[in-house]
Order: C-alpha cells, then sequence, then structure tokens
C-alpha cells in the first residue's frame, strides 16, 4: 500500500476544486466533501479587503477578499481533516461571518488571526457618503433612509423599556457615536434624528467636523460573526464593532459562539454594538484571554450553560448604554452575566462603570473562582450571586465604589471571600438575603433538583470599609414578611478587618419593615451575635482602601 504525503493530500482536496471554480469565475464552494483523520498540515488563506479578489486562491500573494469566503474555504479544509489559519489584513470588512459545524468532527482547527492585532476590523455599518446641507439648519445636514425597523418589540414580562432604549439605529462620525434624539426639534450638536415614515435621517455633527471629509458609519446588521458547535475555533486579534442587534432581533448579539470545545478569543475587543457584544454558550474547555467588551448597548458578555472556562485580563466595562436610555437598568443589564455555568476561572477580570451590574451569577452556579478582579462604579452593585449551590470563592479582589452593594448574596450557597478589599459601596459593602425561603432549580448537567440557600460562607483576611454613615458593612436582605435563615448559624468569619469611620452601628442584622425595626449592631454585638470574627477587628486598616481602588 502507497501512502500518501500529507502535503499532496493537501494539494489535491484544496487546489483541485480551487482551480475549477476559477475557471468558472465563482467563488470556490466545494461540491463533496468526505472525513478524514486529521492532517499534521495547516494550511494558510490570506485574507486583504483592499487587493484581495474572492476568486483568488487566499495565498499570500493572491488574497481573497472578505473574512466569509474564507471562512468558506476553512470550513471545507476543516471536513477533510486540515486545519486553516485565515492571516486578515488590515482594514475594516462590513460583512456578517458566519461559522457552522454541519458535517463530521475531524479535530482539525480553524483560527482568524488579524495582522497585526487590533488591525482587522469586522463591521455591522456601512459608509454614508453625501450627505447634503440642511435648508432649515446650517449646522446639520440630510440623507436618504432606505430602513424601516420601527422599534424593537418589548419581551413579554421584562420591565418597563422607555422608546430609546427599543431603538436600534446607531451613527458615527470619525469613530465617536452620535446621541439618538426621537425628533427633529430634541436634535443638539453631535446628534442623529431618524424619520423612518419620511425615509431621512438628520446628522449635527460636532463642531468644527468637515461632513466632506469625514467617515460617518451607519449600523446596518444585526449580527457580524456567529459560531453554532464549532470546535478548536480561535480567534485572535480581530475587532468586532457596530452590530444594531437588539432585544428581539436574531441574533441579538454582536458575536455569538455557541457549543464547541476547546475555543479560544485572544487580543480581541468587542465594542460599541447596540445590545449584547458577546454570547457565550454551551462551551466547554475554552478560554477568552485579553478580551475588552466594552460600550455595548445592553450586556457585555452573556454566557450560558459554560463548563470549564477560563477567563483571563478580560474587561466588561461601560455597558448598557442603551438600556440606560430607556431607563432599564436592572433585571438583566450588567457588564457579565453568567447562568448555568459549571467552573469557571475569573481571573485579573475588570468590570467598571457599567450602566447595570457589575457581574450576576444567576442561577445553577458552581466551581466559580474570581481572583485579582477589580468590580468598581457600577450602578447596580458590584457583584450578585443568585440561586446557586457554589462553590464560588472570590479572592483578592477589589470591590470599590459601586452605587448598591458590593457584593450581594442572593440565595446562594458555600461562598468564599479571601484577601479583598471591598470599600465604599454605597448600600453595602456585603449583603445577603437570609431568609428561610430556598432558592430552587435543576442542575443542567445531572437534571437532579437544587436547593439553595444564603448558608456556608467563609469570610477571611478581607478589609471591608463603609466609607460614610449610610454604608454598612454587612447588611441583611429581607422582605418585611420573610422569616430569618440560617446564614449567621453557617457563617465562618475571621481575621478580617471591618471599619466605618462614621458610625459604629455598621452591621445591619435587619433592615426593619412595616411592622418590626430596623436592628443595627456594633462589632462587638456582632461577634456575641454569632461567636464569629474573634481575630478580627474594627478600626483603620493598615493599608489606604481609597488608594488601592484608585490605583489603575
Amino acid at each position: 500500500m502507497i501512502i500518501q504525503r500529507p502535503e499532496r493530500i493537501v494539494v489535491r482536496w484544496i487546489l483541485l476544486p480551487l482551480l475549477t471554480a476559477l475557471l468558472l469565475n465563482a467563488p470556490f464552494l466545494p461540491a463533496r466533501v468526505r472525513a478524514t483523520t486529521p492532517s499534521n498540515k495547516t494550511v494558510e488563506i490570506t485574507v486583504d479587503g483592499s487587493a484581495g479578489s474572492d476568486t483568488n486562491l487566499g495565498t499570500a500573494d493572491r488574497p481573497v477578499k472578505t473574512i466569509g469566503q474564507a471562512s468558506q474555504l476553512a470550513m471545507f479544509n476543516r471536513r477533510n481533516g486540515v486545519s486553516t489559519t485565515v492571516i486578515v489584513k488590515p482594514g475594516t470588512y462590513r460583512e456578517f461571518v458566519q461559522l457552522s459545524s454541519a458535517g463530521p468532527e475531524t479535530g482539525a482547527s480553524i483560527t482568524f488571526q488579524a495582522s497585526p492585532t487590533g488591525a482587522a476590523i469586522v463591521s455591522g455599518s456601512e459608509l454614508f457618503t453625501e450627505w447634503q446641507p440642511d435648508p432649515s439648519n446650517a449646522r446639520s445636514y440630510v440623507h436618504p433612509w432606505q430602513y424601516r425597523w420601527g422599534g424593537c418589540e418589548h419581551p413579554r414580562g421584562w420591565p418597563a423599556i422607555k422608546d430609546l432604549g427599543l431603538r436600534r439605529e446607531m451613527v458615527f462620525v470619525n469613530g465617536s457615536p452620535m446621541k439618538q434624539a426621537l425628533a427633529r426639534k430634541e436634535m443638539t450638536e453631535g446628534s442623529f434624528f431618524v424619520d423612518e415614515a419620511g425615509g431621512v435621517a438628520w446628522l449635527w455633527p460636532p463642531a468644527g467636523t468637515s461632513l466632506g471629509d469625514a467617515k460617518v458609519e451607519v449600523a446596518v446588521r444585526p449580527g457580524i460573526f456567529e459560531s453554532d458547535g464549532m470546535s478548536n475555533l480561535s480567534i485572535k486579534g480581530m475587532v468586532f464593532e457596530h452590530a444594531n442587534s437588539c432585544i428581539s432581533t436574531k441574533p441579538n448579539a454582536a458575536v455569538i459562539i455557541s457549543g464547541g470545545t476547546n475555543n479560544l478569543l485572544e487580543d480581541v475587543a468587542i465594542r460599541w454594538n447596540n445590545w449584547i457584544g458577546f454570547d457565550y454558550f454551551s462551551a466547554t474547555n475554552s478560554t477568552a484571554r485579553r478580551v475588552a467588551v466594552n460600550w455595548n448597548g445592553e450586556m457585555g458578555i452573556n454566557g450560558f450553560r459554560l463548563k470549564n472556562t477560563t477567563f483571563e485580563d478580560v474587561e466588561t466595562s461601560h455597558n448598557n448604554w442603551r438600556g440606560a436610555e430607556g431607563q432599564f437598568t436592572t433585571w438583566e443589564p450588567s457588564g457579565g452575566k453568567f447562568l448555568r455555568t459549571h467552573g469557571a476561572t475569573f481571573r485579573n477580570y475588570t468590570a467598571e462603570a457599567n450602566q447595570g451590574r457589575g457581574m450576576w451569577f444567576d442561577t445553577d452556579n458552581t466551581e466559580i473562582t474570581i481572583e485579582h478582579a477589580t468590580i468598581e462604579q457600577n450602578l447596580v452593585g458590584g457583584i450578585d450571586l443568585e440561586a446557586s449551590v457554589g462553590p464560588i470563592t472570590i479572592n483578592n479582589s477589589r470591590i470599590c465604589g459601586n452605587l448598591k452593594e458590593g457584593i450581594q448574596g442572593n440565595q446562594t450557597e458555600h461562598v468564599t471571600l479571601s484577601g479583598n478589599v471591598i470599600y465604599n459601596n454605597a448600600k453595602s459593602q456585603i449583603m445577603v438575603a437570609d431568609i428561610q425561603a430556598p432558592r430552587t432549580g435543576t442542575n443542567w448537567e445531572t437534571k437532579e433538583a437544587f436547593s439553595a440557600n444564603s448558608d456556608f460562607w467563609v469570610l477571611s483576611k478581607n478589609t471591608i470599609v463603609g466609607a460614610d454613615a449610610r454604608q454598612f458593612v454587612f447588611g441583611m436582605l429581607r422582605q418585611s414578611n420573610q422569616a430569618v435563615g440560617t446564614f449567621l448559624s453557617t457563617l465562618k468569619s475571621n481575621e478580617n478587618i471591618w471599619f466605618n469611620p462614621e458610625t459604629a452601628q455598621a452591621f445591619q442584622l435587619d433592615p426593619g419593615g412595616a411592622e418590626r425595626a430596623e436592628k443595627l449592631l456594633t462589632f462587638a454585638q456582632w461577634q456575641a451575635l454569632g461567636g464569629q470574627d474573634s481575630r478580627s477587628r474594627f478600626g483603620a486598616p493598615d493599608i489606604n482602601p481609597a488608594a488601592i481602588c484608585s490605583a489603575q
């Protein structure tokens, strides 16, 4: 038997179908694929939006023009067991890239690599040129408008969202977002208004802008990258921006990775999208490293049924600008929201200034570790732990300056806080729902029912400081008709520093209600009540928490 060399096999699989496509003057699409064992050969395909053509071979000297065409070539290689690296040259690629795992799994990989990092942008916007002066306002311009999207459909059962939060139009001038107005009379400098019925868009650019020389981008695509069931997928150095998805559109995120294992996002930016930046579903043994998911309209990362996942040097900041315009800041908006995540490490994770929560772990989360995180200045609280049996560990992190609680435990068990600085959070540094009504659910992997209370917390070597008399170091979350749970009887707390410079009664054991008074405790009373914190102290810490929290 003669065994062919892998290089010759690659030539047969790739070049012959490509040459056939070239003779027909059509993009290459293989007519027939067959499963095989993975080759040790990796093929490179080059994409160049300026100099390429989709009838080219995709070699360095004959690049293809679009990432979509390169994706089809890479998928053909994958189905035949050949790994592919797609080198994407600098430029803005205005397209929707879609990958599907249809066909047999061969173990071959696909890598999208921007060259250099950050210079390849996949965009949901198109360039709008030939703006005409507005005869009624010398400072604004008009352009025909062909789209009739209307407002996004409001999901049944969701909180109210005002009109501006249900829009999906976005306009950028020289890379800067313009503020949307809902009527011409509401326009100001740096804004735009769309009259769908009249088919006209008005733009009032920032002062000093020469619109004839400016780059005006209008978001028109709801999604820009989607992978369904792909394994061994890597995306490196790419930028994804300007998807105009909203609550009721499909897709409702700029980037979607659903299913698969051994996937990697590295040195990626997902920014200025109208609703969710990154939907991350049902992935296993995968990693996001040095990824920035910032300035998205509602949520940064929406994680669901993730297993054994690593987030390292990931940032989700300044999200929910669109939702906040519609006065929609609770229910879902957050830097990152994770549901039913089993096994995840968040290392050097940053969530700052989201107009919602910073991080939210909602229902059936287990084996979660958060270390060296920075969770600051978020509108609806820092970290929310909800309806999960854990364990969840938060170590050596800064949770500071959030406009509600720093860490909230809402019926979540086996939580360990160790070595953290928790400072200047407006409502309470740590707040726990301590009630006799457990949260119940089903473990998505085992299908077994679970019941979670706010039990078995461990607090060790934390610096927990309120900045004024309104900020408790510890608080209870309980409705007036709810009976006290078992948090204190299962708590283990020691070697912590607790302090509030303006009040000694910094522990709120009961928020009170219609039939009972608020119950506040001093540190000595707190120690006596539960027998905890015998080696802790209440006093000014040796470190400066304000300086630590403000350090970049």
